[in-house]
């Protein structure tokens, strides 16, 4: 979809893939949605640039928020107190520092808040935003993104809090230490804060970006509203398969360590009647269980879904709209990772499942 301008529309569909592809993660479907009724309001397109099209010699940031634990509800007033979304000052003071201009703004992963923060940042700056992203997925934490698989810095980055502060760091020891620190000063700050930085050349970016992943968040956004029932369409598109359906008996979550923890737990109907599944998430949906048996693990995609309309659920509870809520029937979709993270060293990025549950 290479020169797409994206408007109302598309946007829409675009949000709505996002929340599918974001496995539980990514920030909030009505944080989103926000973002969304704001560019429409304030007539803000941006355009979307393949890869491939990047000059090699333009700079790219990205933005994402870091966090997690916080309800609905402390999210909005966190957000009331910016006059105006924090990846802009960051940026403009990250491009001060660097003493170049920002070409264009990458999404560092797919989920239905940060990849419209990634759009949002490029329609403010007035820049494209490029058809891909770091992850092929939502991830929780830095170093599992394609910036530390192929050795990109993380630094410099700022860290902007909805109370007003700029923090500028110029340099991390590594992947590891720079997503400490990010939580850190989330914590600090209220439980979120927002990302932007981490700064490539285009020529570094068509190698580690995921290729054209917006535009599979927009083909598969087009196939869902209220009385769908995509799964298996959905399944189908991303060259997966329905994993699971049924309804929900457990939903839980915690805050510990700074992530958002917990499980849910499904008991089966149609094909899957008598069966129990079972859906690790830190963050992120990152491992399933069927019948006591592991059956997905990350870097894979588990997309847990709306039956009805295919709408992704997000992990976190509170108040956030999508949230997992006892009886609700759900499918559970597994689809393949991006090849980038099926090498020994792509998976290692990625924490191993708990141990088998009964």
């Amino acid at each position: 979809m290479t020169g797409l301008r994206l408007e109302r529309e598309a946007l829409k569909q675009l949000l709505r893939g996002a929340s599918v592809l974001g496995t539980g993660g990514g920030g909030s479907y009505s944080r989103g949605r926000a973002i969304v009724e704001d560019l429409v309001a304030e007539g803000r397109p941006v355009d979307l640039i393949d890869p491939d099209q990047l000059p090699a010699d333009a700079l790219g940031i990205s933005t994402a928020m870091a966090g997690g634990g916080l309800t609905n509800a402390e999210v909005e007033r966190l957000e009331a107190l910016a006059p105006e979304p924090p990846s802009v000052p960051a940026a403009k003071a990250l491009a001060a520092y660097l003493k170049r201009p920002i070409g264009f703004v990458y999404p560092l992963e797919l989920g239905p808040q940060n990849t419209l923060e990634a759009i949002r940042l490029a329609a403010h700056l007035g820049v494209p935003v490029v058809d891909g992203d770091c992850a092929g997925r939502a991830v929780p934490e830095l170093d599992q993104t394609t910036l530390a698989l192929f050795d990109i810095p993380l630094a410099p980055f700022v860290g902007a809090t909805f109370q007003g502060d700029l923090v500028l760091a110029t340099r991390v020891a590594n992947a590891a230490r720079g997503e400490a620190l990010c939580r850190a000063l989330a914590t600090c700050s209220g439980g979120l804060v927002c990302l932007t930085g981490f700064p490539a050349t285009g020529a570094r970016m068509r190698e580690a970006l995921i290729p054209r992943t917006l535009s599979r968040c927009l083909e598969l956004g087009a196939l869902l509203g209220p009385g769908t029932r995509p799964a298996g369409i959905l399944a189908a598109k991303g060259g997966g398969r329905v994993a699971f359906e049924g309804i929900v008996t457990l939903a839980e979550t915690r805050l510990e360590g700074g992530f958002f923890r917990g499980h849910v737990e499904l008991e089966g109907t149609g094909a899957f009647a008598g069966e129990r599944y079972r859906v690790g998430l830190q963050n992120e949906f990152m491992w399933a269980w069927r019948n006591g048996a592991l059956d997905i693990q990350c870097p894979d995609l588990i997309c847990v879904v709306d039956s009805d309309s295919g709408l992704g659920k997000v992990t976190y509870g509170h108040g956030f709209e999508n949230a997992l809520a006892v009886g609700q029937a759900l499918s559970v979709l597994h689809l393949p990772c991006a090849e980038v993270w099926n090498t020994p060293r792509g998976r290692a990025l990625f924490p191993a499942p708990p141990p088998a549950v009964a």
